[in-house]
């Protein structure tokens, strides 16, 4: 939309916002300058054509309820035109009462399991337009608190007796943080059950106390699937206000009581929300001192010698005593006690490297693994002495481990060319860590490399008996992502497609470690509000576009913390199926349904009946033969057979019941016998593009039958983020994400279709206003935004030039192998 000059530089266009959803909306203001120079800036503006605003009373953000909670909202309606306001929780709606202008109602929080949930305040206006708020709270009827130590046993942790599997996260910063006030109002966003999208404004001026930042990153996290967070318990620069050291007047250290308060902040606050605690002691890098600052203040040439200076081992056995040993100030909890904590970490990413020997010629033991592996039995064994409950870890990144006949990384970082035999096996060590960052410019794996890799080190430290956690985990936005051929993207600036590429990376590391075995993996780093690392954070609660962007991949960590509590229910068979997996898979891509199409999958099924099925459908799964033909497996077991070992050989459609009255159909997969032609196509553009071998080459017209999707599914469904599409004209495959237009993250998901919006320019009503200042070159124009507000009945000032009629770019995302 062109704007006109009306007088002092003040430009001025009609707008309408009446066809506009309620809320706020994005405008940017673009000025050209004679020599073809650009300026933009963007504001927002809060389209209220109803006259309907939601301020929520009770509960707050962040508050915990619990038995019969009140819930209350002053809802402001200026026009009169409020039909009914309703509460929207879980799977609850709730009718709302007005009652001394606030309308009010009881929560009976008995009918919803305890976690978190955001809460939704419905208003329906008498023209059928819905205008929400929302808050996010936790309902707690005595189940969400942490309870039992979690323990190593083998290749498994153990919580009470049962495995126990996670999803975490780390955040650096907690130990750290300030009370923090909104500089500028801020939008928010959440999403209904139902799929609707709703944001709010958190007005400026809006404060948070370093409390209430502890406790609404925790429910947010919480929220979200992430149970286990690992944070820094150190920081030795005595220069920064959040240190753990003061220094007195002769430059002497000794603790700082005030920051070890602020750790007891974070203890109770991760109990109240049910998250316990990777406590990590010291860094390798620079980064909040580290083990620079300790060899530094004691007057070592080397930081290496962190690891064999006698004065410095003591030093760091002296601050680990005054951890191990505390008693929280605000619970009274003691924490070597604390189920809180998960388990205490001797380092962030430790390594003796030989890139940092400097000009002392130290011996290969200090690079082989000796030396490394010497002072973390020390260290682990002292941890130990003082806390016996808890676990030990060692924070290491894992490098050197072998990949096609190659060091992942580097040999001469302390590990040599085994990190876990080298170091980590040792009994005082109870979880072997590594940390991929598979995009790093000093690495550049694609995904077949990683999926090696996963498998090799998961491999190794089943070997020595030991869980592993993939503690530390993302991909690095200001670089490219390799695809399965080894083409390289742009970065998140370069590359539209450099988010969908992320999170199918992601979405494939993840799923490949759980299928290894893996025990617990950690996101590098998930925010609630804001970036803290740029490089690779993913956030939730503001700013508004970065939740957006980020909202697949916080899916994808909801997702795979579902599967994990799923894998306390149903313990894998090693000795039927002969190695560590995770039966959960089955219910991940739907292979396995009952009749009524919900997943059973501890039900039962005899072996000798899936024999005679698969019989009949001229099906070859080797497994089966394998085991006692009298026995009974479960579905589960089943669908890992099939995961493993189904032969693709055409078949015809099964009759529904065989001589026997055996519904064959409940043997196969329930409800999806046939795929689409579309389907087939896209199957097809994934053989011809060769990026699987050994599978049956299907023909464009023919139909294929749910069981022989399965193999394919489970041999390409890493590829299908990449190259499955629906094609465009219905008859040329696409094998090239370039030409793509339709992606799926979750083949369980069911497709939105979302047409784009466009505003008739030509139907603006109104008035804009902007003054408009250009140098006296004319290349560069400086403007002031407007402050955010509400703006009723389809009256907007805009500021500048508008761009109208691009709307919002939104992308089909259609479901290709349901």
């Amino acid at each position: 939309m062109t704007m006109d000059e009306k007088e002092n530089n003040i430009y001025k266009c009609d707008l309408q916002t009446l066809n506009e959803e309620e809320g706020p909306l994005s405008y940017d203001v673009i000025v050209l300058g004679k020599t073809g120079a650009k300026s933009k800036a963007t504001s927002e503006i809060i389209v209220n054509n109803t006259g309907i605003k939601i301020d929520i009373i009770s509960p707050l953000f962040g508050e915990i309820i619990k038995g019969e909670a009140t819930v209350s909202a002053e809802v402001k309606d200026l026009n009169k035109n409020v039909e009914s306001v309703e509460l929207l929780v879980g799977d609850l709606i709730v009718p709302m009462n007005l009652e001394n202008s606030k309308y009010v109602t009881k929560l009976d929080t008995s009918k919803l399991a305890d976690g978190v949930y955001s809460l939704f305040i419905k208003a329906i206006s008498n023209e059928d337009k819905a205008i929400y708020s929302f808050t996010d709270i936790l309902i707690d009827n005595g189940t969400v608190k942490v309870q039992g130590v979690v323990k190593h046993n083998s290749t498994d942790f153990e919580l009470n007796g049962k495995p126990y599997y996670y999803s975490g996260w780390n955040i650096y910063k907690f130990p750290f943080a300030e009370d923090m006030k909104l500089s500028i109002p801020e939008k928010s966003v959440s999403w209904t059950n139902s799929g609707e999208k709703v944001e709010i404004i958190m007005p400026k001026d809006t404060t948070f106390t370093y409390k209430q930042y502890l406790d609404i990153s925790m429910m947010e996290a919480k929220k979200n699937g992430l149970d286990v967070v690992r944070t820094w318990g150190f920081n030795s620069d005595v220069n920064q206000t959040y240190s753990f050291y003061n220094k007195d007047e002769s430059g002497v250290w000794e603790f700082n009581e005030d920051q070890f308060k602020r750790f007891d902040e974070i203890m109770d606050s991760a109990s109240k929300f049910g998250v316990r605690v990777i406590v990590v002691f010291e860094n390798y890098w620079d980064a909040y001192g580290g083990i620079q600052a300790t060899t530094n203040y004691l007057g070592l040439d080397n930081k290496l010698k962190f690891y064999t200076d006698p004065s410095a081992k003591q030093l760091f056995k002296d601050y680990i005593a005054n951890f191990v040993k505390r008693t929280n100030t605000v619970n009274g909890i003691k924490y070597e006690t604390d189920p809180t904590l998960f388990a205490w970490e001797l380092m962030n990413e430790p390594r003796i490297d030989y890139k940092h020997r400097g000009d002392n010629n130290y011996p290969d033991s200090y690079y082989n693994g000796e030396l490394l592996k010497e002072w973390t039995k020390e260290m682990a064994g002292y941890v130990k002495s003082l806390d016996s409950s808890h676990m030990v870890s060692l924070g290491s990144e894992g490098h050197g481990q072998m990949v096609d006949g190659k060091p992942y990384v580097y040999d001469k970082e302390g590990y040599g060319n085994d990190p876990v035999g080298n170091v980590m096996s040792i009994d005082e060590i109870d979880f072997v860590t590594f940390h991929p960052y598979f995009n790093e410019d000093w690495l550049k794996y694609n995904i077949p490399h990683a999926k090696e890799l996963i498998q090799q080190i998961v491999k190794e430290s089943q070997k020595y008996k030991k869980p592993i956690v993939m503690e530390g985990w993302g991909q690095k936005k200001k670089f490219g992502l390799k695809d399965f051929k080894g083409v390289e993207s742009g970065n998140i600036d370069e590359d539209s497609n450099w988010t969908k590429l992320r999170d199918a990376w992601n979405k494939i590391m993840l799923a490949e470690f759980r299928r290894a075995g893996g025990n617990g993996t950690m996101i590098w780093q998930f925010s609630t509000f804001g970036r803290i690392d740029q490089d690779f954070d993913v956030t939730t609660l503001m700013p508004a576009e970065q939740v957006v962007e980020d909202k697949n991949l916080v899916d994808i960590l909801n997702k795979e913390s579902q599967l994990l509590m799923n894998l306390n229910k149903v313990k894998y068979n090693d000795i039927l199926l002969q190695q560590k997996g995770y039966a959960a898979e089955a219910e991940y891509y739907g292979w396995i349904t009952s009749k009524d199409g919900n997943f059973k999958p501890e039900e039962t099924i005899k072996v000798k009946d899936i024999t005679y099925a698969m019989k009949k459908m001229n099906v070859n799964v080797p497994a089966i033969k394998a085991v006692n033909q009298n026995e009974s497996i479960t579905r589960a077991e089943l669908a890992e057979m099939i995961f493993k070992d189904l032969k693709m050989i055409k078949v015809e459609k099964p009759t529904e019941k065989d001589e026997r009255g055996i519904v064959i159909e409940d043997m196969r997969f329930n409800d999806l016998s046939k795929v689409t032609t579309n389907q087939v196509d896209a199957i097809q553009a994934m053989y011809t593009a060769g990026m699987f071998e050994n599978t049956l080459q299907f023909r464009v017209e023919e139909k294929v039958t749910r069981i022989e999707l399965a193999k394919l599914l489970t041999a390409i469904y890493d590829y299908i983020y990449y190259y499955g599409a629906e094609p465009d004209d219905g008859k040329e495959p696409v094998s090239n994400i370039e030409n793509i237009e339709n992606t799926t993250v979750d083949t369980e998901e069911k497709a939105e279709d979302v047409e784009n919006t466009k505003v008739d320019t030509e139907e603006k009503t109104g008035s804009i206003e902007k003054s408009v200042s250009d140098t006296e070159t004319e290349t560069e124009t400086e403007t002031k935004l407007p402050k955010t507000g509400s703006i009723g009945y389809g009256d907007i000032i805009l500021i500048g030039v508008i761009l109208v009629g691009v709307g919002v770019v939104l992308f089909k995302r259609k479901e290709l192998y349901k």
